[in-house]
């Protein structure tokens, strides 16, 4: 008959707050580097952790912060700084654009519209569906407009509607006899007004304003 404290564990009287064969439960062993206080496996150097094995749990991928507390971040070499998660590298072409640790290095510089080549690079061209390929921003046209300017962003030029360039760059209406305007509706040219005292009677955009008159005459021979 075993007196407290302590318990009969297999015909021997143990005491289960300081027996490291024995701690807190029969047959309970406290691991290496770890001694039985109070009925639990402590680790005998006061920075470790008891976590199946002695850890620092300030520096332990797998026991971060706490026990089995794995670091795993997305496209990235993980660290363990101070029991918490963070970046060490990110794995390119991966880049942690928005710096925030826990969804890793979430921004794929090859493909990524607001973060192609590095972070912050967005790719915005106007009048266009904008692509990034290869950490280069690239851009197609939308229907009716086409980049005329290199040095602005995007396909500046509403070719159906501008005179200068009526149907494509650099494709300008004018000059043509005596016309003072001109127009240009879904990329093809026409005389907005003649110079005063010109008409244009035959309706041909290609000879410009070439009737001298008050009037057109009631024949015209085209």
């Amino acid at each position: 008959e075993c007196t407290c404290p302590y318990t009969n564990c297999s015909a021997s009287c143990k005491d289960l707050l300081t027996d490291n064969f024995n701690c807190g439960a029969c047959g309970k062993v406290c691991i290496q580097g770890t001694e039985c206080i109070q009925g639990l496996c402590i680790c005998t150097d006061p920075s470790l952790t008891n976590c199946g094995v002695c850890v620092n749990t300030n520096t332990d991928l797998n026991n971060c912060g706490i026990c089995n507390n794995i670091c795993y971040l997305p496209n990235a070499s993980p660290i363990c700084i101070g029991g918490s998660c963070q970046i060490d590298f990110c794995v390119s072409p991966y880049l942690n654009c928005d710096g925030n640790p826990a969804n890793g290095c979430e921004a794929n510089s090859q493909v990524s519209l607001t973060d192609c080549g590095q972070c912050g690079i967005q790719c915005t061209a106007a009048n266009a569906v904008n692509f990034c390929i290869n950490g280069q921003c690239q851009f197609q046209c939308n229907f009716g407009f086409a980049d005329c300017n290199p040095s602005a962003s995007g396909c500046e030029t509403d070719i159906l509607n501008d005179p200068l360039n009526c149907g494509g760059c650099g494709a300008s209406c004018g000059p043509r006899n005596h016309v003072a305007s001109f127009t240009c509706t879904n990329g093809i040219c026409g005389i907005g007004s003649c110079v005063s005292g010109y008409l244009d009677c035959d309706l041909l955009f290609t000879n410009g304003c070439e009737y001298f008159g008050g009037s057109c005459p009631l024949t015209i021979t085209i």
